[in-house]
């Protein structure tokens, strides 16, 4: 077995070695310290134009940076990307549709309307796709 780091040693386990670190990033992290303003402003620009397909992931890669982000950025994360649906029937999959609460932040879809993705293999965005946004 690996010998532990100081680190492991030093932090609990389970969840309260979450809680844990939560709470040291909050109180170290330069992003997490500015105020309020600032980091939503940085939050819209990173996730401008960011395209989610819905097939392999829910969540822009900074969302998922750490909890303090998961908690603050979901409003601008539906608002700012465009969720990427690979045909028409996965638009109307449950296992993948998003919740009420969800849909009325979400402000641009995008959904194949062609067959290339059938005769294509490994085409993620055929050529047939289109974008439609909410008004």
């Amino acid at each position: 077995m690996a010998e532990k780091t100081d680190l492991q040693r030093v932090l609990p386990t389970g969840n309260s070695r979450y809680h844990l670190i939560t709470e040291v990033n909050m109180k170290n992290s330069p992003l997490l310290c500015l105020p309020a303003e600032l980091p939503t402003m940085i939050y819209e620009y990173a996730l401008e134009g960011t395209i989610i397909d819905v097939r392999y992931k829910h969540h822009a890669p900074l969302i998922l940076s750490c909890r303090q982000i998961q908690h603050e950025a979901p409003p601008l994360e539906f608002s700012r990307v465009t969720f990427f649906y690979f045909d028409i029937i996965s638009l109307l999959d449950p296992r993948v549709a998003p919740g009420q609460d969800t849909r009325n932040m979400i402000t641009s879809i995008s959904v194949t309307f062609s067959i290339m993705h059938y005769l294509v293999s490994g085409s993620r965005r055929p050529h047939g796709s289109h974008e439609y946004d909410k008004y």
